[in-house]
């Protein structure tokens, strides 16, 4: 009988290693749950390699990253290729070149084991077993600056902007995209640098990665880096004229040490509002998400025509066309072109977050959409959405990769606009608290609170069980990085790295994408976050003309 049971115990145990419903779990993006290195459930992490107060976000604002802006963004997370977001199984996928990048089953992971309440410290552990690590604790170090030397042309001494854009890259680094931007002269090449997780630059800077671009937003996944550019030429100025000779490109990038090595590109088109980028691995592919309005330019007058969402495929193996669009998917005629995409929490497809109006700015106008989109991206704009909200706009959307129990947390960030009518409500940007059931795929409101009574943009990261963010408003108001306590009705100020003000003097013209600006980013690194401001107003910031961008270090004192 014994040596019955032990014989039943072993071929258990084989079937649990061999059972299709166990995948194998790679390195570079799932940890096995359980120390034994085999999978519960047939499931696998999707945080390994994460400190104990550390959640992998997906932020915008594009993703990035980051994300803002991060964006993000925010940007790093792994996805399995179970469930699509409609509920049916996407099926195996062809690999493609990329290596061996498992499926994890869209399920729940194992349950933690039980919590002991003591007091809670700022650690990176929820001590006090409330759900939160390090709430109310975090504080912002010094800054680490990089610095750009204006070119020799005086007339630009007063006229130079940044964008920034940080990235995730591993567990112990983090890619920080830039290009300075005289707005007499958007010319300028991105540089790419690594940063370790204090902030601090490792390494040289990888100058022109792309030599051309004036706007730009960015993502990462594993080694890849993907950018959605627009180019412009070196005349300057920023005419409508200039605006039509443009065209719109992604490209991605294959990391290599502390390089990025271009491996594919796609001509996107002509001139084009880029609103987001995201990625996503699944069973050795990667797949590229990408939002844009195209420019319509008649009579020196530019209009903004409907948001485009396209998913891309990128085929390693092919001796031409490694990017190749799989799907194309138009948003509303009255669809403002702010679209924010995340990956779907614990399985693969996205999540979007969009907004319409009628162009008369009033609440009553103004309604928010959060739909689903599969892997392969079919959109089903005529379906009930998974979530509405009226009299809003969107200006924030991210999801955190937490597989515990059945559902996930969502954070939706939204605007009313300024009164225009007497009656109408005051301006205000609230966070909303949601929650995805991963098994209904249903998403419902949790709480909400107010979080600034200014237009904003912000980037979303998600750390200890708690949201942070960035703000930076259009106007003259300085910019902040905050700790959100949506179901406590609590926002903490952090501090305001950069007193700069808003954007104001940025001159947002057409040929200066106004809906995705990446001029800030919060992501995770290590025991805390990384953040970064790019010095918008160089003539009267403190910081000094050839300050770029500044960088802090989020994290226990």
């Amino acid at each position: 009988m014994r040596a019955n049971a032990r014989l039943r115990d072993a071929i258990f145990l084989l079937c649990m290693m061999f059972a299709p419903g166990c995948p194998s779990c790679s390195s570079d993006h799932h940890s096995p749950k359980g120390s034994d290195g085999g999978c519960d459930d047939g499931a696998c992490m999707s945080d390994a390699g994460l400190d104990s107060g550390q959640s992998l976000v997906d932020a915008a604002a594009g993703n990035d990253a980051a994300s803002p802006d991060a964006g993000m963004p925010a940007d790093a997370a792994t996805n399995d290729a179970g469930d699509a977001m409609a509920g049916a199984d996407a099926g195996p996928v062809p690999d493609s070149g990329l290596g061996d990048a498992a499926a994890s089953d869209s399920g729940a992971d194992a349950e933690p084991p039980p919590c002991v309440p003591t007091t809670e410290v700022c650690n990176g552990v929820d001590d006090d077993c409330d759900g939160i690590a390090d709430e109310g604790m975090l504080t912002m170090s010094e800054d680490h600056t990089l610095r750009w030397m204006l070119p020799d042309n005086p007339s630009l001494q007063n006229d130079q902007r940044a964008f920034a854009q940080l990235l995730a890259r591993d567990a112990s680094s983090s890619w920080f995209l830039y290009k300075p931007l005289a707005l007499s002269d958007g010319a300028s090449g991105i540089r790419v640098g690594v940063l370790n997780n204090d902030g601090a630059q490792v390494g040289a800077t990888q100058d022109n990665l792309l030599p051309t671009g004036r706007v730009f937003i960015a993502a990462s996944e594993s080694n890849y880096v993907a950018i959605l550019w627009r180019d412009t030429d070196a005349d300057d100025d920023a005419s409508i004229a200039d605006l039509a000779s443009t065209s719109t490109t992604l490209t991605l990038f294959e990391a290599t040490g502390q390089a990025l090595n271009e491996v594919a590109s796609l001509d996107i088109g002509g001139p084009s509002d880029i609103s987001e980028i995201e990625l996503q691995r699944a069973s050795g592919e990667l797949r590229i998400v990408i939002a844009y309005a195209p420019w319509s330019i008649s009579n020196d007058t530019a209009t903004l025509t409907p948001t485009v969402v396209q998913t891309v495929r990128y085929d390693a193996t092919s001796d031409a066309n490694k990017l190749q669009i799989v799907a194309t998917q138009q948003l509303p005629d009255n669809a403002r072109p702010t679209v924010h995409v995340v990956k779907r929490p614990c399985g693969t497809g996205w999540i979007l977050a969009y907004w319409t109006n009628n162009g008369q700015k009033t609440p009553q106008e103004r309604k928010i959409y959060i739909v689903p989109m599969t892997w392969d991206g079919e959109l089903d704009l005529n379906a009930t959405p998974l979530f509405e909200l009226d009299a809003r706009g969107v200006q924030g959307f991210a999801a955190a990769e937490e597989c515990h129990g059945h559902t996930s947390p969502l954070v939706l960030l939204a605007d009313s606009p300024a009164p225009k009518d007497p009656g109408d409500p005051a301006q205000t940007v609230d966070a909303y608290e949601l929650s995805l059931d991963r098994n209904s795929n249903a998403i419902t409101q949790v709480d909400m609170t107010n979080v600034t009574s200014a237009f904003a943009f912000t980037h979303i990261a998600r750390y200890g069980g708690e949201w942070y963010l960035t703000l930076r408003n259009f106007d003259l108001t300085p910019t902040g990085v905050f700790e959100l306590d949506i179901k406590g009705h609590n926002v903490r100020d952090i501090a305001t790295p950069i007193a700069q003000g808003g954007l104001s003097a940025a001159k947002l013209t057409a040929d200066v994408n106004m809906y995705f600006i990446p001029t800030q980013a919060i992501i995770p690194a290590g025991h805390g976050m990384l953040v970064t401001f790019s010095n918008a107003r160089p003539e009267t910031s403190p910081l000094g003309a050839q300050t770029l961008a500044v960088t802090h270090r989020l994290a226990c004192p």
